[in-house]
C-alpha cells in the first residue's frame, strides 16, 4: 500500500473515530430534554416586548467565482417563494449597504446579500471578525458566520436559498419571540438540533452576541482541524448554535413565549 494511500486510510478512520467519540457527547449535550426545545404558549399583551422582529427578509449568495449564479430551482422556488408569499419589496444596495429606512416596518422587505455586502457588513460593524470570515476555507462556514452578523445586526428572518416560503409568517412575529428557530433531526447521530437554515430573532439579541463572539476561538481551535463535516457543524454549523444556545440558556432563561420553535407548516429543509 502507497504512502499516500495509508494516509487516506488513516485520516478516515481518524475522522469515522472522532464521530463515534462525538456521537454519545453530542446525544447527551446536545439531544434536549424533551421540555426544552418544545413550542411555547404566546406571550400576555400586557407583557409583550417592543423590541420584536422586523418584517425583513434575508438570504445570502456568496459566488465562488464571477460567473456563478444563483440555480434555477433555488431563484424560482426558493427565493421567489418569500418575494412573492410576503408581498416583499427587495431592498437596494449601493456600495454593498442597503438602502433602508431602519424605523419603517409597516412592509416586508427583501435583503439579497452577496460576498461584497457581507464583507462591508463586517467591516462597519464586526470588524473583529473579518479575519475570522475571511480565513474560513469553506464557503458555508463563511455563509453561516454572515447569517448570524446579517440577523444580529438588522433582525427578522433568515433563510437558505433552499428553503421555501410556505405561509404567511405574521402570526409569528404578530407573537413577538426574541428567537424563533427550528429543529433538525440529524442522521448520524440521536438527538435534535438547532437548524441554521432559517431563525427569526430581533436585532442585538445577546444570544447572537454570544454565538459570533465565540467563533474567531472556535476557527483555531482543535475543531477546525477535523474532517469537514464536523469541523463545519462544530465551528459555524448547528452544532456551533446548538452548544451556544444551552450555554446561553443556562444563564439567561427564557421568558414564556420568547423562545418559538418552527415547526412543520412553517418549515421545510427541501424546496418542493
Amino acid at each position: 500500500m502507497s504512502s499516500r494511500r495509508w494516509l487516506c486510510c488513516v485520516a478516515a478512520a481518524v475522522g469515522l473515530g472522532g464521530l463515534a467519540l462525538l456521537a454519545p457527547i453530542a446525544s447527551y449535550r446536545l439531544g434536549f430534554a424533551r421540555g426544552v426545545l418544545q413550542p411555547a404558549p404566546p406571550r400576555e399583551s400586557e407583557f409583550v416586548d417592543t423590541g420584536c422582529p422586523p418584517k425583513r427578509i434575508h438570504q445570502i449568495f456568496i459566488a465562488e467565482t464571477s460567473a456563478a449564479r444563483v440555480p434555477d430551482d433555488w431563484e424560482k422556488r426558493g427565493r421567489q417563494t418569500w418575494i412573492d408569499e410576503l408581498a416583499a419589496d427587495e431592498v437596494r444596495f449601493e456600495d454593498g449597504v442597503p438602502v433602508v429606512d431602519e424605523r419603517d416596518d409597516r412592509t416586508w422587505r427583501y435583503f439579497f446579500w452577496d460576498g461584497p455586502a457581507i464583507q462591508r457588513l463586517l467591516a462597519a460593524s464586526y470588524p473583529e471578525l473579518l479575519d475570522t470570515y475571511r480565513g474560513y476555507s469553506r464557503w458555508v462556514q463563511r455563509v453561516d458566520l454572515a447569517r448570524y452578523a446579517i440577523l444580529h445586526r438588522y433582525g427578522g428572518i433568515y433563510a437558505d436559498l433552499d428553503v421555501k416560503c410556505r405561509r404567511s409568517w405574521a402570526p409569528v412575529l404578530a407573537t413577538c419571540p426574541e428567537i424563533a428557530v427550528a429543529r433538525a433531526d440529524q442522521r448520524f447521530v440521536s438527538g435534535a438540533f438547532l437548524s441554521t437554515d432559517l431563525m427569526v430573532a430581533r436585532p442585538g439579541h445577546p444570544l447572537l452576541a454570544q454565538i459570533l463572539k465565540e467563533m474567531p476561538r472556535k476557527a483555531t481551535s482543535w475543531m477546525a482541524h477535523l474532517p469537514p463535516y464536523l469541523a463545519v457543524m462544530l465551528t459555524t454549523g448547528p452544532w456551533h448554535l446548538s452548544n451556544e444556545f444551552l450555554a446561553y440558556t443556562e444563564q439567561n432563561p427564557w421568558p414564556a413565549g420568547a423562545l418559538q420553535v418552527l415547526g412543520d407548516g412553517y418549515y421545510t429543509g427541501e424546496v418542493s
